[in-house]
């Protein structure tokens, strides 16, 4: 089964009321209230020592098994949501995504997977036969057709959904932190998507992403693996460069940062050296009883999900 098929398979139960993201300085748990709008109740975060978790897209993630299960463990349990099954986020670098563009697409389903799958082989570092393969259509790019593809090796989503499962919960819907990030931008966008690009920059632990979001959907998207925030600057740039010199870009309306380092002011004012646009931190909806700061990631594929289940 796809993780497509298994998205397909999950839609058609009620959404679930919590998301666990697990990162490689830390797990965090989100969950929403009865009965009302998707909007954050209760968060939690517990942090991982050095080293239990090393995202990579070819090779075992978890080091340190004790330590990753035993803090997915604490936040689950100490955020005792209504029912065990949760959306799951997972890092950029453990995936890969591309954005593949065709001119024309066989109109068969079948026919279009295929040709989907033969093209991501160029893109992946890993046999496809051993991967787990989601894709759906984006926003034509330049008048072609464009899919948004994410392949993850079979084994390495195992190993993310046996720690949720060995705290008790029931992992559905497995998500790249970004593309979870990406519901949030959207979400706050006006239904119009007014003209303007806006660029997603996203600073993790042990690698930082950007994305331009064109017309509601993905128009470019780049994990840098092993990069940190001293390399943000460079790489905004560079993604800013690429925007206007090939994707024919007229000029970015928004730059939205998403991190969960405290120094995110900072962070803002080094990047805005790297690009003419106005740089605003990502928020999630927080319920009158979420107070601190909730981990966006695990809230975006939270509201995803009721979005694409509404």
């Amino acid at each position: 089964m796809t993780l497509w098929q298994a998205a397909r398979a999950w839609l058609s139960t009620p959404a679930p009321s919590a998301a666990i993201e697990i990162a490689a300085d830390g797990v965090s748990a989100v969950a929403t209230a009865a009965g009302t709008a998707p909007a954050v109740a209760r968060h939690i975060h517990v942090a991982l020592p050095a080293g239990a978790l090393a995202p990579a897209p070819a090779a075992a993630n978890v080091r340190n098994r004790e330590a990753a299960a035993a803090a997915v463990r604490e936040a689950f349990q100490r955020l005792s949501p209504r029912e065990p099954r949760v959306s799951l986020v997972v890092p950029d670098s453990a995936a890969k995504v591309s954005i593949l563009r065709f001119d024309t697409v066989p109109a068969r389903r079948a026919e279009l997977e295929r040709l989907i799958r033969w093209k991501v082989r160029e893109a992946v570092p890993f046999k496809l036969d051993d991967a787990q393969v989601s894709w759906s259509a984006a926003a034509p790019i330049e008048g072609a057709r464009a899919f948004v593809v994410v392949a993850m090796r079979r084994d390495i989503v195992e190993e993310y959904e046996a720690l949720a499962a060995a705290a008790g919960a029931q992992p559905g819907v497995v998500t790249p932190a970004s593309l979870a990030l990406l519901n949030l931008a959207l979400a706050g966008a006006p239904r119009a998507h007014p003209a303007g690009d806006r660029l997603l920059v996203h600073a993790a632990a042990g690698y930082n992403s950007v994305a331009v979001l064109r017309g509601g959907g993905l128009a470019l998207f780049s994990c840098q693996p092993g990069e940190g925030a001293e390399d943000l600057p460079n790489l905004v740039h560079r993604t800013a460069m690429y925007y206007e010199d090939r994707l024919g870009g007229t000029g970015l309306r928004q730059v939205i940062l998403a991190t969960g380092r405290r120094d995110v002011e900072a962070l803002a004012g080094r990047l805005a050296a790297s690009v003419a646009a106005p740089i605003e931190p990502l928020a999630p909806p927080a319920g009158p009883d979420g107070g601190g700061a909730v981990p966006p990631a695990a809230a975006g594929a939270l509201l995803g999900w009721h979005q694409r289940a509404a």
